[in-house]
């Protein structure tokens, strides 16, 4: 398993890191009807309606734009840094990293929220992990 993490993952974070690009510059483009499987998993309809149950802002919205972005294009970085620490229990150790960027994307939006935006905003994390976890757990596989 180490030597699989060590040898392999490296390639799937590079495939990794470009679908996460090319997925955000797809949002940057998407025209106002949108076919979902070209959406990357985050940014399913699912998701979506999640993120606007929240209701941001404008203000709000800028903020969850970047904090995305920071979050979608930091987990490989996480990882493969991680990685190249090596030592003992990696897939703890690469566990603690993804959920370092999980709440680094958390604290950052909490501060941003109101009050009453606080339960659609759990919803849409647990989601988000959930997807994102599920996403990065498949490349690992290949």
């Amino acid at each position: 398993m180490t030597r699989f993490l060590t040898t392999q993952l490296p390639r799937h974070l590079l495939f990794i890191t470009g679908f996460l690009m090319i997925g955000l510059t797809s949002l940057v483009h998407a025209e106002t009807t949108v076919d979902p499987e070209q959406l990357p998993p985050w940014m399913q309809p699912e998701q979506l309606a999640l993120i606007v149950a929240v209701d941001m802002d404008d203000p709000q919205k800028a903020v969850f734009k970047d904090a995305l972005s920071d979050c979608v294009s930091g987990l490989p970085e996480a990882i493969q840094r991680t990685l190249r620490k090596g030592g003992a229990d990696l897939p703890k150790k690469v566990t603690r990293a993804v959920n370092r960027q999980f709440s680094k994307f958390d604290k950052t939006m909490r501060k941003e929220l109101r009050e009453e935006q606080t339960e659609a905003w759990d919803a849409y994390m647990t989601a988000f992990k959930s997807t994102m976890r599920e996403v990065l757990a498949s490349r690992m596989r290949r």
